[in-house]
């Protein structure tokens, strides 16, 4: 009894169409762009005897809801258009769970990078919000000052308490 090995990994369309870049032997899973959905997957049992006769019976959790059967020496497998999420894609000898090969595959959503772009776009135009309010705040500052300074050219006295009706000409019997 020999073990089913995945022998080729592809990610089929795009700018990397037909090249194996993910070393089955040594990868424990399988992280994919959300535009890489289209993937082959080659495999192969060390039986030498007569390879055309094995039959493969292979299964794409979360996508595949039973085995399905491979004949004829065929050892591929072609799915497109998958949907973001995680699979794990499963592959034996018919009838021997003891074959059986696995091989985690995890699609991204388009949905993470909107969401990061969009916080990072609140956060950019939260700041610049903020900083225009704080330039606003400071130009009234100086706009200030610069108003107290000219009222102390002019000598003006301050007013005291009990002077408060003193400038308007008003009696106390007249304010009440």
């Amino acid at each position: 009894i020999y073990p089913v090995h995945i022998t080729d990994f592809q990610v089929i369309g795009g700018s990397d169409t037909g090249k194996s870049n993910y070393d089955t032997e040594n990868t424990k899973d399988i992280d994919l762009k959300y535009n890489e959905n289209n993937l082959k997957i080659t495999f192969a049992s060390l039986s030498f005897t007569h390879p055309s006769r094995v039959v493969y019976e292979y299964k794409l959790e979360g996508h595949d809801a039973n085995w399905k059967i491979l004949s004829g020496g065929v050892n591929e497998v072609l799915y497109t258009n998958l949907k973001p999420g995680k699979y794990i894609f499963k592959v034996r000898t018919e009838g021997n769970n003891a074959t059986e090969t696995t091989l985690p595959i995890r699609i991204h959503s388009f949905y993470n990078i909107v969401f990061w772009m969009v916080f990072l776009m609140f956060i950019s135009f939260s700041y610049l919000v903020i900083r225009n309010l704080n330039l606003k705040f400071k130009s009234l500052k100086h706009k200030i000052a610069d108003l107290v300074e000219e009222a102390k050219q002019f000598n003006l006295p301050e007013a005291k308490p009990d002077e408060k009706y003193k400038f308007a000409k008003l009696t106390e019997a007249e304010c009440k």
